[in-house]
């Protein structure tokens, strides 16, 4: 009976540390951000020069780069130079890469003029029909309040995917000094709200634009999980969502009689 006891406690304790070792996945699965870094650069470029226009594409340069867990997992997309995904450690590449093959056509016989013509008119008055019912359900508190739900977790999605630093410098020149003037007073007005992070830098001798820019930040999954999550099980939302379905149901089934 003792050792029965003794192996019952000895597997009881091997199981406490794989569920401790699970949610400790989890909860890094869930809250540590993914770091991540985009550089681009796009050179000196006069748009009225063709030679320069055709180099463009050859010197302009895109990277961005991200690490996980300490660098455990580290990924980079480079352009034009190797315009793949690269993805260390190297087993993890294989959720990257492929690309999804396009359905073939099916070939259909071509309907009768007068066919499609009254196929039209029919869609056409069915989808009066619902004007009025698609109208009331705008104007329904119901909508009101998953607009507010589904703007206010956007909000808060956009806030979590943003770079927490970032470093744009923009040069610019219309050909016109004065043109170029009026542009660069109208941006001087959102100075206060974009400096240092933008730095736009106007050319009064001619036709020209380029741009340099540094961008970081991270991304934790937990805040784009439970927005997604709050927007997907909000009752209102789930009720519009029912009425857009029925509404194009009923559409569907006068289009197809």
């Amino acid at each position: 009976m003792t050792i029965f006891w003794t192996v019952c406690k000895i597997i009881g304790i091997i199981l406490g540390v794989l569920l401790f070792l699970l949610l400790l996945l989890l909860l890094a699965f869930l809250f540590v951000p993914v770091r991540y870094t985009v550089t681009a650069y796009v050179p000196d470029t006069d748009p009225d020069r063709e030679e320069e226009l055709a180099l463009l594409k050859e010197r302009a340069r895109l990277r961005v780069r991200g690490s996980y867990l300490l660098h455990l997992f580290r990924f980079s997309y480079s352009l034009p130079d190797a315009p793949e995904w690269v993805v260390r450690p190297k087993w993890l590449s294989s959720f990257f890469g492929g690309s999804a093959g396009e359905p073939a056509e099916s070939a259909q016989a071509p309907e009768e003029p007068d066919t499609v013509f009254s196929k039209i008119l029919y869609t056409i008055s069915s989808v009066c029909d619902r004007i009025e019912e698609v109208r009331a359900m705008l104007e329904s508190e119901t909508f009101a309040r998953a607009k507010d739900c589904v703007l206010k977790q956007t909000k808060r999605f956009v806030r979590g995917v943003l770079p927490k630093r970032s470093d744009i410098r923009v040069l610019y020149g219309t050909g016109d000094a004065v043109l170029t003037a009026e542009i660069f007073a109208a941006l001087s007005v959102l100075t206060p709200f974009t400096y240092p992070c933008l730095t736009v830098r106007p050319d009064y001798t001619g036709k020209v634009i380029g741009c340099d820019a540094h961008l970081a930040g991270r991304v934790t999954l937990f805040r784009i999980l439970s927005a997604v999550l709050i927007v997907y099980f909000n009752k209102d939302v789930r009720r519009i969502k029912r009425r857009i379905d029925r509404i194009r149901r009923e559409t569907d089934g006068t289009e197809s009689v």
